[in-house]
């Protein structure tokens, strides 16, 4: 594959929970390994676990904190699509809008090009007006305008060959409401574009980095769509500490729950976590829980449960007998690329999708929503689990091969080269 020779400057522009800001830290460390020069823009919250990876920080409003998040999650569940859009605007995504397109401006001046997140609004019309040429990333198809999936934030709704007038009528009822604000507010800075919210693409290049093993092609993308395969960089050197390892040394595999940055406040971590322990206990599992954002815990389990803190994925599932998770793009791939069955809680968005897709190829039980989360529907799926175990876990450990071989970031630098020497030049 031939590279450009000609160093870059890019930036990279996201804004979201960490599964947002670490989606498109492996395309930035890749372009960086190979000569590029690389911003990484976001939150100020996200700058030790993005210095981390060796990534130039620049903090871009807003400046807003885990707890601030972790309560506009419990005040969007279970809510209307259109509702939760309208709170997370106002909450998080179009926060501090003006100031954040104030700075991206400034930050424009030293790139060639960017690289923003679907939400990121105040990035795409800073490129947009001072005339750099923007890419596009996405972890799922769901925020694609396309006729094959439905709509990211309608729910598990599945309507097959209408998912194009599911499509429509959503963008208008959002054009109508939660994003007349955003359409207003870059048209005020300059922006020609009407379609601004959950649903914009770049008219340069688009990079949907899944596989095609997972999920087909969406059909006739509106712009330039590459879909990449998934981003990952090869496993770093990681060391369990002794208590984890001890518990791994078992021979009954324990299984994994892990909800991410999801989970809402302490008391419904605490609500979560005692009800799939319990579901757990009665099917006679070992289980290691990841505490996250959401404060997974429970005062009262017993010696078969070890709560943990940072563990990485890629580490910790190939050790589980199956995974329990909230269904994130970055998540699910990640407990697809370990080989095991999987759970998957979804609390919203995509993840009602990653759910099904895994439920449909053959890779873990049906999911079950956060809102209807119970001992009795956990503990069929565990059971689900259990009595298919050998066939899931052949379809898991064939599916994980096929991902395994996938090299998606180089799939994305050759496109991101073809894209410089058409715009670049």
């Amino acid at each position: 594959m031939n590279t450009v020779m000609k160093k870059l400057n890019i930036g990279f522009f996201t804004l979201g929970t960490w599964g947002d800001i670490h989606f498109l830290l492996p395309l930035a460390e890749k372009l960086k390994s190979i000569g590029h020069g690389v911003k990484f823009c976001t939150s100020a919250m996200f700058e030790d676990g993005v210095a981390k990876k060796g990534m130039d920080f620049i903090a871009i409003p807003p400046d807003i904190s885990k707890e601030e998040v972790t309560r506009l999650f419990m005040e969007t569940e279970g809510e209307k699509p259109e509702k939760q859009a309208e709170l997370a605007l106002s909450g998080h995504l179009a926060r501090d809008i003006e100031a954040r397109f104030d700075r991206c401006m400034d930050i424009m001046k030293s790139c060639d090009f960017a690289i923003c997140h679907p939400s990121d609004w105040a990035a795409q019309v800073a490129a947009e007006v001072s005339k750099k040429p923007w890419i596009q990333g996405y972890p799922a198809p769901v925020g694609i305008p396309n006729k094959k999936y439905v709509i990211m934030g309608a729910g598990p709704i599945k309507m097959g060959p209408l998912n194009g007038a599911v499509w429509k009528l959503m963008k208008w009822m959002f054009k109508q409401s939660a994003f007349k604000s955003i359409i207003a507010f870059g048209k005020d800075r300059g922006s020609t574009r009407s379609d601004l919210g959950f649903f914009s693409m770049s008219p340069y290049l688009n990079l949907l980095a899944t596989s095609d093993n997972l999920i087909p092609f969406p059909e006739k993308p509106q712009h330039p769509t590459v879909l990449t395969g998934i981003w990952s960089l090869p496993k770093r050197d990681y060391r369990m500490s002794e208590e984890v390892a001890a518990f791994l040394d078992h021979e009954d595999a324990p299984a994994v729950v892990s909800f991410g940055s999801m989970g809402g406040d302490e008391a419904h971590g605490k609500e979560a976590a005692k009800i799939i322990l319990e579901a757990l206990e009665k099917h006679g599992m070992r289980t290691i829980i990841q505490r996250g954002w959401g404060n997974l815990s429970d005062a009262n389990a017993n010696g078969n449960v070890l709560f943990v803190d940072y563990i990485p994925h890629e580490h910790l599932f190939p050790h589980a007998a199956f995974v329990i998770h909230h269904g994130g793009a970055g998540v699910t791939t990640n407990a697809t690329k370990a080989g095991v069955p999987q759970i998957v809680v979804p609390h919203g968005n995509d993840q009602f999708f990653w759910g099904d897709t895994v439920n449909k190829k053959g890779l873990g039980s049906k999911p079950v929503a956060r809102t209807e989360l119970n001992v009795a529907n956990i503990s069929e799926r565990i059971g689900y689990i259990l009595e298919n175990k050998a066939t899931l876990d052949r379809n898991a450990k064939e599916m994980a091969e096929k991902l395994n071989r996938e090299d998606g970031l180089s799939q994305a630098v050759k496109a991101i080269d073809e894209f410089a020497e058409a715009h670049l030049a």
